[in-house]
C-alpha cells in the first residue's frame, strides 16, 4: 500500500490525514483568501478551482465564518466586492468551476438562466406544437409556459368540476 504524504509539505502522514500535524495546524491559522488561492490554478484565460466541488461542477469553500460557500461568489466578493441584493452571479465563460472573477458577473437569476445553456431555453415552441412568442408565452419565477396550452388546461379543469360538483379532499 502506497505511504500517503502531506498535501503542503510532502512528509508521511498517518493514512486518515491528508497534512502533518505541524501543518495541519498552520492551516489553521492561514487567514481565508491564501487558503482559497491555494486551490486556484491559474491559466492565461481562466482560473481553475482545484478544490472541492458539489454535484453540478462549482467550487465549494470553507469561507471566512466556516460555512461552506460557492467558490466563485466568494472569488467575486474577494477581488471584486459585495453581491448586490436579488442578483446572481453568471460565468461569463460558461465553465462553473472558473473563479478569475474578470469572468464574474452579477446578474438577476432569470437573465442567467437565458444566458445559460438550458435545453428549454433554444425551443421556439411548447410540446404541442404552439409558439413560444411574445403574445402566447407566460413567464412566471423565471420559468416559461404556453398560454394556449394554460388556457385548455383552465378549461378542462373548470370542465371537470361542473361535471363532478366539487373535487373530494384529497387525504396527505
Amino acid at each position: 500500500m502506497e505511504q500517503r504524504t502531506c498535501i503542503d509539505c510532502g512528509k508521511p502522514v498517518d493514512r486518515r490525514s491528508r497534512r502533518c500535524l505541524p501543518c495541519h495546524v498552520t492551516a489553521r491559522v492561514v487567514d481565508p483568501e491564501q487558503r482559497f488561492m491555494r486551490h486556484v490554478e491559474k491559466s492565461d484565460e481562466c482560473w481553475l478551482w482545484r478544490g472541492a466541488k458539489h454535484g453540478f461542477g462549482y467550487g465549494q469553500f470553507h469561507g471566512s465564518q466556516g460555512k461552506m460557500v460557492d467558490a466563485h461568489r466568494f472569488a467575486y466578493e474577494m477581488f471584486v466586492g459585495p453581491i448586490p441584493e436579488g442578483l446572481t452571479i453568471d460565468h461569463l465563460c460558461r465553465i462553473r468551476n472558473c473563479v478569475n472573477p474578470a469572468h464574474l458577473e452579477p446578474v438577476t437569476l432569470r437573465e442567467n438562466i437565458l444566458r445559460g445553456e438550458n435545453a428549454n431555453k433554444s425551443k421556439t415552441h411548447c410540446k404541442r406544437g404552439h409558439p413560444f412568442d411574445s403574445r402566447n408565452t407566460y413567464w412566471r419565477q423565471g420559468e416559461r409556459s404556453c398560454r394556449t396550452c394554460r388556457a385548455a388546461r383552465s378549461r378542462a379543469y373548470r370542465k371537470l368540476i361542473r361535471y363532478i360538483g366539487e373535487l373530494p379532499e384529497v387525504k396527505r
